[in-house]
This record gives C-alpha cells, sequence and structure tokens, in this order.
C-alpha cells in the first residue's frame, strides 16, 4: 500500500467517524449546524473512501464526481461555520450567498475545462473565508478553540500558495486538506460539549432560584388557605 492510499484509508476513517458523531449531536439538538457538519463529513469521507477511482484522469482533469462531492462538502461547511459561530444578520446572509456563488461558479467551470488548479483555487478561497469566519468566532468567544481552527483552515490556502510556486505537488492538495477539516470537526464537536456544559451550569443557579420562589409561594398559599379556614370555622362558630 502507498504513502497516498494510507492517507486516503485515514481521512476516510477520520470523516467517517465524525459524521457519525454528528449525526448523533444533530438528533440529539435537532440543529442545523451539526447537520451541515454531518453531509460535510460524510461527503468527505466518501472522497477519501473512494480516492482511487476519483483522481484525476490522463489529461489531469479534475474528475467531476470528485468536483461535485468536494464542492458540496466545502459549501455545507461553510454553511455549518456560520450556525456553529452564531454569525447574525446581513454579514452572515452574504457569506452564504457568496459560498452558493463560489460553490456554483466550480460546479459550472469543471464542465467548461476548469484546471485542477483553478479548482483548487476556488476551494482554497472557501477555505480562507472559513478561516476568517473562525477567527471572527474567536474574538467573540475566546478559548472556545476557534483561534486554532482558523489558523488549521489558513493551510489549506497556504498549501495551494505552495504548490502554485512548484514547492510541492498539486496532487497533495487534495490529502492537505484533510487536516484541517478533521480539526475542524473535533474543535467544532467540543465547542459543543462546553458550551452545553456552561448552559447546565448557567440554568441550574436559576433552577435553584425558582424553586426557592415555588417553595415560598407554596407557603405563602398555605399560610392563606389556613387564615381563611379558622376565618370560616369562626363565622360558622357564630352563627
Amino acid at each position: 500500500m502507498q504513502a497516498i492510499d494510507i492517507y486516503a484509508l485515514v481521512g476516510a476513517v477520520s470523516h467517517g467517524v465524525l459524521a457519525l458523531l454528528f449525526v448523533m449531536v444533530a438528533r440529539s439538538q435537532r440543529a442545523r449546524g451539526p447537520a451541515w457538519f454531518a453531509l460535510t463529513f460524510a461527503l468527505l469521507a466518501l472522497i477519501y473512501l473512494f480516492d482511487a477511482q476519483l483522481r484525476p484522469g490522463a489529461e489531469q482533469r479534475p474528475h467531476p464526481l470528485a468536483t461535485v462531492l468536494g464542492t458540496c462538502a466545502a459549501v455545507l461547511m461553510t454553511l455549518g461555520i456560520v450556525e456553529y459561530t452564531n454569525l447574525q444578520g446581513r454579514a452572515a446572509r452574504w457569506v452564504r450567498r457568496l459560498t452558493v456563488a463560489m460553490g456554483a461558479a466550480l460546479l459550472i467551470g469543471v464542465p467548461l475545462g476548469a484546471t485542477r488548479l483553478m479548482t483548487f483555487g476556488v476551494l482554497a478561497l472557501m477555505l480562507t473565508m472559513q478561516a476568517a469566519l473562525a477567527l471572527a468566532a474567536a474574538r467573540r468567544e475566546p478559548r472556545a478553540g476557534y483561534g486554532l481552527v482558523g489558523l488549521l483552515l489558513a493551510l489549506y490556502p497556504a498549501a495551494f500558495v505552495a504548490a502554485t510556486l512548484g514547492w510541492i505537488d498539486i496532487s497533495l492538495l487534495r490529502y492537505v486538506v484533510a487536516i484541517p477539516t478533521a480539526a475542524l470537526g473535533m474543535t467544532m464537536l467540543t465547542t459543543g460539549l462546553l458550551r452545553a456544559q456552561r448552559r447546565a451550569t448557567d440554568e441550574l443557579p436559576r433552577r435553584e432560584v425558582a424553586d426557592e420562589a415555588l417553595h415560598t409561594l407554596n407557603e405563602s398559599l398555605e399560610q392563606r388557605l389556613a387564615q381563611r379556614t379558622a376565618e370560616l370555622h369562626d363565622v360558622i362558630a357564630g352563627l
């Protein structure tokens, strides 16, 4: 087994496991963010699982099916990051529109003769936008791991620049992306657990206050009931 086959096997297993984990999270939380990530990692797992069949042909043109799967995965990943980082308002709408537009341009460009370098370039732009979203989220939510995710996502654009300069083989770009995407998935899972823990911690004092208020209300109602009962007995005795 060659090294490239080992990379593909590791990518298929790691992304397949992440897809299953996000499926469980999506079912428990019923949220769109984990669902987007579940679909993303499922598509990436398929790409690496059938890596030998999806490699470029004799003309070194990108495989059409690999391009479709990769583009859909990149679009879904961006949508998932938007949901997970709680990006709201006009910024979120523009990011979604730009992501869909770049994905559509990539899918249209492949039948028109787009080269592998052009395809990887568009994907590098999409991962650059994802890195920017992660770094922006790191400022809003410190110590959540978003800063590390942003730096790891920036590895792919850096690798693309290195490939255009001839420093690395362009064929390695499809395997380099497995590192930041796997790190992204693990970080998002960890962030989700930390958020759930913080919500549970914040909810406990509120529940204690609510229970105390309910207990006080019950005691007040019992006192009023006892008082009214005593008054009713006095009235009956007077009659």
